[in-house]
């Protein structure tokens, strides 16, 4: 429809319809432009996350894998982000070269840190911690409002100490920030 078709719409005195057509007109222009904006709706529950990262320290003898999770907790009706781990080792070279996971006696404590929007307009702080002696654990924060579908942009800083080395210069974990982007599907 025209401008001037949408004129002639006013000058019958057909506000009503004037909307929705103007509104489709739109909508038909932008469909076809790459910058079309995807409508945010109700979000799909389930659990949606980054692919798993893994990060060694500058020696390179201390690694962590970690993934930032979206997720439906279906016990509590509540949407959350969640941080997720696995397979944190240390490595020594003397003897012989070999790695060590995570035990009650060599853990490593983890942090993980930053923000996610769960809508186009807000963005939520998170922080997690957690003292690990065991392969994989996680550690997870309510979004009190919800979560709109759509692609979600998520900050997220990895720290990590241990396993065996203690503030030792160059066996520290820091992933510095990290931009993520998780996709969660609409209803």
């Amino acid at each position: 429809m025209t401008a001037s078709g949408i004129r002639s719409f006013a000058r019958k005195g057909q506000m009503a319809g004037m909307g929705l057509v103007l509104g489709s007109t739109l909508l038909m222009q932008s469909a076809g432009a790459s910058a079309a904006v995807a409508p945010e709706g109700i979000a799909k529950k389930g659990e949606y996350c980054s692919s798993w990262e893994t990060y060694r320290s500058d020696s390179g003898l201390t690694l962590g894998q970690v993934r930032t999770c979206l997720g439906w907790l279906a016990i509590d009706s509540t949407w959350r982000v969640f941080t997720h781990t696995k397979d944190l080792k240390a490595g020594m070279l003397f003897p012989a070269p070999q790695w060590y996971d995570v035990t009650d006696g060599y853990s490593a404590t983890w942090t993980s840190v930053g923000t996610v929007q769960i809508n186009s307009a807000e963005s939520i702080s998170y922080s997690h911690k957690k003292k690990q002696v065991t392969g994989g654990a996680g550690d997870d924060t309510i979004i009190k409002n919800g979560i709109k579908c759509g692609n979600r942009k998520v900050t997220r800083t990895y720290t990590q100490v241990g396993p065996i080395y203690r503030d030792a210069k160059g066996y520290d974990i820091d992933s510095g920030k990290v931009n993520l982007e998780i996709k969660v599907p609409c209803v």
